[in-house]
């Protein structure tokens, strides 16, 4: 098991830094442009439409694909994932069809400010990437069927070449024509679903298109995932506000707020993803367990743990986002207005990565419990607000006012989590680690007073990029140093239970297996 989730960690940092160098690619070769603009929503479409693919597998497939197997045995489960792979294929086409005749409403729907070439240009990517959405539902399908029967890695190395091919796509667009931007995604997606079918049909998923009697499971799927489905869409209405707004904002708008968020989401994705694997088979053993207070400690020291690694990662993020965006993007057709862009909307998402990573935290806690109504109605809440704080301060702010917004939803969505998880199972009991997040929040605080001083020193003797990496290893240095003078010794104390936990919830469930 700790082997598993150590490939599994090393993987999540490796596809995560493939899809860094990838943004980076698309800076440089294109900007943020009318082009970039174009290209992300033709991605940001088909990827809106089948988002609910996604959570219906992660949420409601895996439960029901278990008990099917209970009931009904081998067959019986491989039943219920054929019924549903055609379904999903079904449900594709339709969106596919849809698609074609209205691609230009929906384009205007999600950049309302595209006109001219740049709408011309959004409306032939989209015609060509909503191809991408058969590729789509069969991923979610085979990736889920494969974690169930225990296979983890191979639906974890898919985001690898989905990044390497569309790092060559950019590279070569410029040759081969800009259609071929569109075309690299459809490929990229379509090398995922086929990575993950030979094992898929190995373990008997086979024959998915023979005639078979009605799948019972698929009505309960659809009744177990709806909030899920819910609060995806209200997500992505999240997603689809912003872009709208940015791209009436300023020219390559979408694109500098794309990068901003693909930054700070970087450090959110590798810290949260981590964590969030290794707590939430814990969280379900306490849940099913029925130990309440073991699943408050849980979320106490996991609440800890993210504070002691993503709250300095905030800091520098915040302090050098100028020098940062310089640093990664500035060259090619990545210009200084891009630059100017990019770091004020990425000051503003960094404040809010402690709240997103605390809200993601208790959104496992709910579904442990088999709730999904609670994050659904937090989600609306977080979302409505968002909304209105977007159309606000946008007026003042710019994109920094839409990343603004976007932090202060984060912190209302989790207050109210925390809020609705009280009620069900009580106080968590905060007071006890109270001292650890003050410590931690001091240490913070002195590393960033410390850190702008270093900066301009090495500045004199260094260039903009040598200085910042050697003010980022300052950083690390001196917050280190302070956890220790101020003793917080939670991270070890955090990591030896977590992994106590896991063996016992190995042993349990699995039989000493996996």
């Amino acid at each position: 098991m700790k082997k598993t989730i150590l490939f599994l960690m090393i993987l999540t940092v490796g596809s995560k830094l493939l899809g860094f160098v990838r943004e980076l690619v698309l800076a440089y070769t294109f900007g943020a442009s009318n082009i970039t603009d174009a290209y992300l929503i033709a991605l940001t479409i088909p990827t809106v439409l089948m988002s609910f693919v996604g959570a219906a597998v992660h949420t409601g497939f895996i439960p029901l694909y278990i008990r099917s197997r209970q009931e009904n045995g081998e067959d019986g489960s491989l039943q219920f994932t054929r019924a549903l792979i055609r379904r999903m294929m079904l449900f594709s086409f339709l969106i596919l069809i849809a698609g074609w005749l209205f691609t230009r409403p929906l384009v205007l729907l999600f950049a309302s400010g595209f006109s001219g070439e740049t709408l011309e240009l959004a409306v032939r990517f989209t015609r060509i990437t909503l191809l991408g959405v058969f590729f789509s539902g069969a991923l979610a399908v085979l990736s889920g069927f494969l974690q169930v029967n225990g296979h983890y890695l191979i639906p974890g190395m898919v985001g690898i070449p989905l990044n390497l091919i569309l790092i060559a796509t950019f590279l070569s667009a410029r040759k081969k024509g800009l259609t071929w931007l569109a075309a690299g995604s459809v490929l990229a997606l379509a090398t995922q679903a086929l990575m993950l079918f030979p094992l898929s049909r190995k373990l008997g998923l086979e024959k998915v298109f023979r005639r078979e009697k009605s799948e019972p499971y698929l009505r309960q799927l659809g009744i177990l995932i709806l909030p899920v489905l819910l609060g995806t869409g209200v997500d992505q209405i999240n997603v689809l506000v912003d872009r709208t707004l940015a791209s009436g904002i300023v020219e390559g708008g979408i694109s500098a707020l794309n990068y901003a968020a693909r930054l700070s989401g970087f450090t959110e994705g590798i810290v949260l993803a981590s964590i969030l694997t290794v707590v939430f088979p814990v969280l379900s053993a306490q849940v099913a367990d029925q130990e309440d207070s073991s699943l408050k400690e849980t979320i106490r020291d996991t609440t800890v743990l993210l504070a002691l690694l993503v709250l300095p990662a905030s800091a520098g993020l915040m302090l050098f986002s100028v020098p940062i965006v310089e640093m990664l993007f500035s060259r090619g057709a990545f210009g200084r207005q891009a630059v100017v862009l990019t770091a004020g909307a990425l000051q503003f998402y960094s404040a809010g990565l402690i709240f997103s990573g605390i809200r993601g935290l208790i959104t496992k806690v709910f579904y442990s419990m088999e709730d999904t109504r609670s994050p659904l109605a937090g989600a609306v809440i977080a979302v409505s607000v968002n909304i209105m704080l977007n159309l606000i301060l946008s007026r003042f702010m710019g994109l920094r006012g839409l990343a603004l917004a976007t932090s202060l939803s984060a912190a209302l969505g989790m207050l109210v989590l925390l809020y609705g998880i009280r009620r069900k199972i009580g106080p968590l009991g905060f007071k006890k680690s109270l001292s650890s997040l003050v410590k931690i929040l001091a240490a913070t605080l002195v590393m960033a007073l410390i850190l702008p001083g270093v900066f301009r020193y090495l500045l004199e003797q260094f260039s903009v990029s040598a200085a910042l990496l050697f003010a980022i290893a300052t950083g690390v240095l001196v917050y280190g140093f302070l956890i220790l003078l101020f003793r917080v010794k939670e991270a070890r104390r955090i990591s030896a239970r977590l992994l106590e936990n896991l063996k016992e919830w190995k042993n349990r469930y699995y039989g000493g297996r996996m």
